[in-house]
């Protein structure tokens, strides 16, 4: 399920310039209830970028440009997956955590770009389990907060420093 899997329908598409906090997690909380199924509470306050090091990310290209970020602890990425693919707690390996948590960035991801300016690609979705990591050619636009079972799950939408300020034309 990457790009084709995304399922903007053209009455959704270019509805928004940039996605606000409250639009992320609006976005997310539907991706979370259809596919994941955990307890989660939106807002409270953001943990620090040091305790979520595992991260899914794919780009937006096109009428927008940025991406977007699934970053969360290393505990909750398990419990995500073995959620996900209905495994038994503490069985999911990394390779499942890697496809699981790329999913969850790839449905997040396609749920976005369905109200930005278009027409947009998605890319494929990258996963890496980092300690520090910078994106020094992009600014984080928006984001929202999430927690489930005490651990934190933070969505972002970051804007290429070269994109374009307004929908096309």
């Amino acid at each position: 399920m990457h790009e084709r899997a995304s399922g903007c329908g053209e009455e959704h598409k270019g509805d928004l310039v940039e996605p606000t906090s409250d639009d992320i997690a609006a976005l997310t909380v539907q991706v979370w209830d259809a596919v994941i199924g955990l307890p989660v509470a939106t807002g409270g306050k953001r943990p620090a970028d040091s305790a979520l090091n595992v991260l899914g990310m794919v780009d937006i290209t096109g009428g927008w440009e940025g991406s977007v970020l699934v970053r969360c602890t290393r505990p909750l990425a398990r419990s995500i997956t073995e959620a996900m693919l209905g495994l038994d707690d503490g069985v999911a390996t990394s390779d499942d955590i890697a496809d699981a948590f790329g999913e969850v960035a790839n449905l997040i991801g396609g749920s976005i770009k369905c109200v930005m300016p278009g027409p947009s690609q998605l890319s494929l979705p990258t996963v890496i389990d980092y300690e520090h990591l910078r994106f020094p050619q992009s600014e984080e636009r928006a984001y929202a907060a999430f927690a489930t079972n005490d651990e934190h799950l933070i969505v972002s939408v970051l804007r290429r420093a070269d994109s374009p300020t307004e929908a096309p034309s």
